[in-house]
């Protein structure tokens, strides 16, 4: 919602956001289990190159869902300009930095 105030835009045009985060929860849940499925399937040392292929493609699917989720979670960031949120990320409640300097 805040974003649609922020850009101007109705919620609906907005609704692809929600989508892409609610696929890499979904591909989160599947890649998950393919762990567990990768480590039961290929037990016979016959299926090296088969268990081989398949992490292959395993990482490729989780560097894909890495890509997927930066871009959701970081890069729409430029796209809400809220002064008040606070940058001020490194600042303590008594006012310190976190390194001790003031």
């Amino acid at each position: 919602q805040r974003l649609g105030e922020v850009q101007k835009t109705s919620s609906g045009q907005l609704k692809f956001i929600t989508d892409a985060t609610l696929q890499i929860i979904h591909c989160r849940r599947v890649l998950k289990w393919t762990y567990a499925h990768g480590y039961y399937r290929w037990q016979k040392k016959k299926e090296v190159a088969l268990k081989n292929l398949f992490e292959h493609f395993q990482g490729e699917a989780e560097a894909c869902l890495e890509k997927l989720h930066f871009w959701v979670e970081e890069k729409i960031k430029q796209f809400v300009h809220d002064d008040d949120d606070g940058d001020d990320e490194n600042v303590n409640d008594d006012g310190d930095d976190d390194d001790g300097n003031n």
